[in-house]
């Protein structure tokens, strides 16, 4: 009865099924039999294998996906920014019945440095850029301190 009790644990050791290594790949491979999902850097519990393939059986975590919306922000506004290039004077158009608060434009270079900005009152409004360097800039709409609207503008 004394040398049972050692064999049992032993046979108890070599049955359990602990974790053996770490998968260190994954993906999904379908085919014309079906699909595979696969695991990267997941735990593999089991191996199986025959002449033909191999398997690592072990924990698989599902993938959820969220999508995200941040909502109050009008990013779906119809502005118009013209003509581009430009040399003296440019044209902006804009709804502003659209928007809850009175929005401002920035012409920023491409360091990020604000250059002139203003506030928007009109649905249309030209705006004189006969002040700044030829190159190219950045015109945002801003609204509530929030850029919503990005235009490239070439000064020629």
């Amino acid at each position: 009865m004394k040398n049972l009790l050692p064999l049992f644990i032993f046979l108890l050791v070599t049955m359990s099924y602990a974790q053996k290594d770490i998968v260190s790949s994954g993906g999904n491979a379908i085919g014309t039999g079906g699909s595979v999902d696969y695991t990267v850097g997941q735990v593999a519990y089991q191996t199986k294998s025959n002449t033909n393939a191999s398997m690592l059986e072990g924990v698989q975590q599902p993938v959820e996906i969220y999508a995200l919306s941040v909502t109050g922000v009008e990013t779906a506004i119809n502005a118009t920014l013209y003509p581009v290039p430009a040399t003296t004077l440019v044209n902006l158009k804009l709804n502003l019945t659209k928007f809850s608060g009175t929005p401002r434009f920035e012409i920023v270079d491409i360091n990020g440095r604000i250059l002139s900005q203003s506030s928007i009152s009109a649905n249309h409004t030209q705006i004189d850029i006969s002040h700044l360097e030829t190159a190219n800039y950045f015109f945002n709409i801003v609204l509530n301190k929030k850029r919503i609207k990005t235009f490239k503008l070439i000064k020629n």
